[in-house]
């Protein structure tokens, strides 16, 4: 006998009795698991808990389980032998009454799907029962009880098996009379049914009684229940109040599902949920398995004390809930906020052409179905993603017309695909039920939701429009021009034979590829770097055993792993590894400061971490205990060297790439094998790459742009080189590239400008072949340095590129290339990449306007990772195809001939004085002043929070321009507002470990008086020493000169009104703002103000003589005349 029946009349009103009651029901369920349930016996066996230590287990001792993973044993969890999944969910998809029975004892009831997957999940009667007796404990008897039975109206998926419908079906004949409304029924049936029932209790899913709620006020609804009831989804605070507008009567709100039909409920009038103790176990967890903190959200962990049936203990939701305190109706925490379990209807064309809407608990079960998502690609298409081992298409398309055909929605079209992976929302780790294209606003009224996906309807025909239009601007635009194409022609190894990376190639898997390189070529070197090297049947053996030891302690399960080096061959070999294991790698470099790899780790989620005896210390600090941290070289020492070879599809994840931060939250940037296999195909057909070809390596191996030049090489059979950059981009790089005969160069112009600059005249580097210039502005000087120090046979590359679309234009130049005005554009688009330059509403600009760069592409990264809203903001579905649209956030202008010029990027542009500059423009020029190499202008608050431009530079040579010179230079060149207030000259400019200018760390300009040409000389008398903290002060330097020039310090004609304003207040003087500009020095300016003074004080001397002069005999006036006028001459003034 079920020992939870005989607890049932323990008083819930002494908290620590009914917390006793709880852990008995705990223990007893544990015992009756491992008598009866060899999969629950297995799992805590192996956890290293035994039988005689049941009685002290606390839940949090247990392994957590999911659906999926208790669906796959399910048949091992059951207690009961006649219980098996295939005969349950064939006698669901047969059996249509929910009232039905399994072998007459067993209520089996399945979940809606709304986290993506289906559970079937299964009761006896008894416990059932037994679980509505102690949920009606928690309410008041029901509304017309004593005059006879009360009516009860059910607004539900009525066809289905799911556990709301199954429980209406069972309430107790000899209490109530009810009436079960489906969720298909048209709103002219649902109202004329109710109108004629006149319900004393509502009850159904919270939308659909919001959705009555709002027949209530179109007037279609006349009906007065003392009591309604919703569940299965939110309550937010706008539904409920809409809904209490209608009705003004106790509304009751459960938490349900069907793990387990009753898991807390929210009383009239109280802000949370009191849990149902007596038949639940509900936990909230972080991230790292730890109760959640106060008001923090975190995973629901559920434990069903009254199922012995199929025993659901621990078991994740997937929902997220904060908890709040213990109340004396819960002696244990109630729950303050549900998220996860709403979800928005799919709308649907009706047959009378109207719009209407499927509930997302819509009840839809094939046999053999594992997973599913329905795509609302338009209201009148509907694409049905599913996943299963055998091919469902036809009994899924039968299932799903039959939904349609009840909701008379013959006017909706359908697709439907078998696919290897359904994505999940990063932002819950769920994959939801419903995907809307085309997104309607939340708490709308049904005639608000059906305006707006009206007006969705004309949106997509108009953003149709758009997408022709740009298809029309694309024909326009004429291919590379023949010039260009002649060019990339001669990008090629005149001693290797080029072998074509094929579109079949990029349909297979990263492994399959390399492997492929490795018969071909074994004992051709794979990486070298100044230590060791590497061949490709070494590095695919290391791999393999590597995988193999990946495999054992994680089995095939596509989940993420953290890789922290500083070795770039372990690091290579680790992510040759992983991928190999079916896993996605996470690189990391080591250098990173820790909090940031900390960051990374959590973020990511990874549960293993992989590195080398150098870093394992710091990894296993930072690991906190949370991760399992691994050695390389230990899990390297044995193992089989065999490909392992598993199938992995193409859609599979093979990375998340973490972005340097540099515009604010590091964003990690999901890619597929498919993804990956694209680049390098385009990356190699551009340059003809080879097995021949020797390939730098100057980034990091967690760098985003490292895809391009790792896989470009060893999927290619070519030598990949690593080079520190860091340690010395001038004559060491120069003097290494000669060395190690490297043929393929790329780098950021930076790094290109330092090297050759160390180079002496007429010096070469003899065998480079090509030079790819990316991630930054290239100017003509860095075209100059090119024909100056390399052969005509080796041509120069201008790319654009970025981590989520890969290269997508490049501009081919040899010795004949003319560029007339900086910056050298980027090019031409690349294949399968669609550039174009589109406004603020998505429209393409004219030719030679200014717009953010887009690409449009198959071929594009997945999105950011657990950053929903990001991904929905920057990638966008192509309506007409199976593109796919991205906003680089890059600006640009597209030339006649279709040549792309790259502007710099929309974060950029900063506003200055009310002006909006573009800090990149400003440092295209400052960086063509002949004796400037390196620039970067950044735009920093001064003290009085005005954003004013720092200009950073490396001279050419010591002691490099003045400041007078720069100013002059830029005042050439660009308007005073965009000329930087403050200069600052650096020996180099700041890299991250990506080998990009890293702009958080050029240093704070200081207040320091900067270095001009005039010599300091300290105020002297009390009006300049005035003058001179009133111009030190807006000038946030700590002291100025006499002689210094106003606009040398980074004076503007604003800060001139500030600084006129000041003068004015402290020295009480009247002083032109003219006068500023015409004399900008101190002394210059305080000459000005004696000279005012003394004007003004004879003008009063005068008139104060002339006035006594008026009262004098003329002998006593010509007197005083005359000594007033020798006092003033004699008189001195400071």
């Amino acid at each position: 006998m079920n020992p939870f029946f005989e607890k049932q009349e323990i008083s819930m009103q002494n908290r620590e009795i009914a917390l006793q009651s709880q852990r008995q029901s705990f223990r007893d369920l544990l015992h009756h698991v491992w008598r009866h349930s060899s999969f629950y016996r297995e799992l805590y066996s192996g956890s290293g808990i035994r039988e005689g230590e049941l009685d002290e287990i606390m839940p949090n001792h247990l392994p957590l389980i999911d659906k999926k993973l208790l669906m796959e044993h399910f048949d091992e969890a059951v207690t009961d032998p006649r219980l098996r999944k295939h005969d349950l969910g064939r006698w669901i998809h047969e059996n249509r009454d929910p009232a039905a029975d399994f072998l007459d004892k067993f209520i089996v009831v399945h979940s809606s799907g709304s986290s993506g997957d289906i559970g079937i999940f299964v009761y006896s009667r008894a416990e059932r029962q037994l679980a509505a007796s102690a949920m009606a404990s928690h309410l008041p008897p029901p509304e017309n009880y004593g005059a006879g039975k009360t009516k009860v109206a059910f607004y539900l998926a009525s066809h289905s098996n799911l556990g709301g419908v199954s429980y209406a079906a069972r309430m107790p004949r000899s209490i109530y009379d009810t009436l079960i409304l489906s969720a298909f029924d048209s709103e002219e049936h649902l109202a004329k049914k109710l109108n004629e029932y006149q319900p004393h209790q509502l009850q159904g899913y919270t939308s659909s009684i919001y959705d009555l709620s709002q027949l209530a006020i179109a007037g279609k609804l006349r009906i007065s229940p003392k009591r309604i009831t919703v569940g299965g989804e939110k309550l937010t605070r706008s539904m409920e109040g809409a809904i209490r507008r209608v009705w003004d009567v106790p509304i009751y709100d459960f938490y349900q599902a069907s793990e387990s039909s009753f898991i807390a409920i929210r009383q009239p009038g109280s802000d949370e949920m009191n849990i149902i103790t007596d038949l639940n176990i509900l936990e909230v967890l972080d991230e790292e398995n730890l109760p959640a903190l106060d008001d923090q959200p975190g995973r629901v962990v559920l434990t069903n004390l009254y199922n012995y049936t199929l025993p659901i203990i621990r078991y994740q939701l997937g929902d997220y809930a904060t908890l709040g305190k213990a109340t004396d109706a819960s002696p244990v925490a109630t729950i303050k906020d549900i998220r996860g379990r709403a979800s928005d209807p799919l709308p649907v064309i009706l047959q009378d052409g109207r719009i209407g809407e499927i509930n997302p608990h819509i009840g839809f079960y094939v046999p053999g179905l594992e997973k599913y998502q329905l795509v609302s690609v338009r209201p009148d298409l509907v694409r049905i993603d599913y996943i299963a081992t055998a091919n469902l298409d036809s009994s899924i398309a039968e299932e799903f017309q039959r939904i349609l055909d009840l909701k008379v929605a013959s006017k909706t079209k359908f697709e439907v695909r078998r696919v290897a992976r359904i994505a999940s929302d990063p932002r819950t780790g769920k994959v939801p039920l419903i995907v809307t294209k085309h997104r309607a606003k939340a708490g709308r009224t049904q005639l608000q939701y059906k305006n707006e996906v009206y007006r969705i309807i004309q949106s997509n025909v108009d953003r149709r429009q758009t997408y022709e239009n740009r298809n029309n601007l694309q024909k326009h635009i004429p291919p590379a021009p023949p010039a260009q194409e002649a060019i990339r022609a001669e990008c090629f190894n005149s001693t290797g034979r080029f072998v074509e990376f094929s579109r079949e190639d990029v349909e297979r898997s990263i492994p399959a590829r390399f492997e492929k390189m490795v018969r071909i070529s074994p004992q051709n070197i794979a990486v070298k770097t100044e230590q060791t090297a590497i061949t490709y049947d070494e590095l695919n053996g290391a791999a393999n055993r590597l995988a193999q030891a990946i495999i054992v302690k994680q089995g095939t399960e596509q989940v993420p792993i953290m890789l922290v080096f500083d070795d770039v061959i372990q690091g290579i070999t680790a992510i040759l590894g992983v991928l190999k294991a079916g896993k996605s790698y996470v690189a990391v470099d080591s250098s990173l400061p820790p909090e940031r790899i900390r960051f990374i780790a959590r973020d990511c989620a990874t549960t293993m971490l992989i590195t080398n005896g150098a870093n394992l210390f710091m990894c296993n600090q930072l690991s906190g205990g949370d991760m399992e941290v691994l050695n390389l070289e230990n899990m390297l020492a044995g193992g089989p060297d065999d490909n392992i070879s598993l199938e992995l599809s193409p859609d599979a994840q093979a990375c998340v790439y973490y972005t340097s931060g540099s515009t604010g939250r590091p964003k990690g940037v999901v890619q597929t094998h498919r993804g990956i296999l694209h680049r390098v195909m385009v990356y190699t057909s551009v340059f003809h790459l080879c097995a021949d070809d020797r390939i730098t390596f100057l980034h990091s191996y967690s760098a985003t742009s490292s895809m391009h030049h790792l896989f470009g090489s060893i999927l290619t059979g070519a030598g990949l080189y690593p080079f520190n950059a860091k340690s010395g981009a001038g004559r060491l790089m120069a003097s290494w590239l000669i060395r190690e005969r490297i043929t393929v160069y790329h780098s950021i112009p930076l790094i290109f400008r330092q090297m050759v600059s160390s180079l002496a005249d007429g010096e070469i580097i003899p065998q480079l072949r090509t030079i790819n210039l990316s991630a930054a502005p290239m100017s003509i000087d860095d075209l100059e340095l090119y024909k100056k120090h390399f052969r005509p046979s080796c041509i120069l590359v201008h790319l654009l590129g970025g981590a989520e679309n890969g290269f997508i234009c490049a501009y081919f130049m040899n010795h004949q290339t003319k560029v007339t005005e900086n910056p050298v554009p980027v090019g031409f688009s690349l294949p399968d990449k669609e550039v174009m330059v589109v406004n603020g509403e998505g429209a393409s600009v004219d030719f030679d306007e200014v717009g953010e760069i887009a690409v449009r592409s198959r071929y594009l990264a997945e999105g950011y990772w657990r950053q929903h809203d990001l991904t929905e903001t920057k990638f966008s579905s192509d309506p007409t195809g199976d593109k796919r649209l991205y906003l680089t956030g890059d600006l640009g202008r597209m030339l006649p001939d279709g040549c792309l010029v790259h502007i710099g990027r929309k974060g950029s542009r900063v506003k200055v004085h009310g002006y909006g500059v573009d800090t990149f423009e400003v440092e295209n020029v400052l960086i063509n002043h002949p004796a400037v190499q390196e620039a970067a202008v950044a735009a920093r608050e001064d003290e009085e929070r005005d954003t004013q431009l720092i200009g950073y530079y490396v001279p050419a040579t010591k002691p490099g321009p003045s400041i007078e010179e720069l100013r002059v230079f830029l005042k050439e060149r660009l308007p005073d507002y965009m000329i930087p207030a403050k200069f600052v000259v650096l020996e180099s400019l700041p890299l991250n470990p990506n080998g990009k200018l890293d702009r958080r760390a050029l240093p704070d300009a200081g207040r320091t008086r900067p270095k001009v040409s005039s010599v300091y000389v300290e105020p002297r008398s009390l009006v300049e020493r005035e003058l001179s903290q009133i111009w030190a002060q807006a000038l946030s330097i700590d002291k100025v000169g006499i002689h210094d020039n106003f606009f040398d310090l980074g004076g503007h004609s604003l800060l001139a009104t500030q600084i006129v304003s000041r003068t004015r207040s402290s020295l009480s003087i009247e002083l032109p703002l003219r006068t500023l500009f015409e004399s900008p020095t101190i002394e210059q300016i305080a000459a000005a103000i004696m000279e005012h003074r003394e004007k003004r004080s004879g003008e009063q001397e005068l008139k104060r003589v002339l006035f006594k002069l008026e009262s004098l005999p003329d002998e006593e006036a010509q007197r005083l005349l005359e000594e007033n006028t020798a006092t003033r001459r004699g008189k001195q003034y400071e």
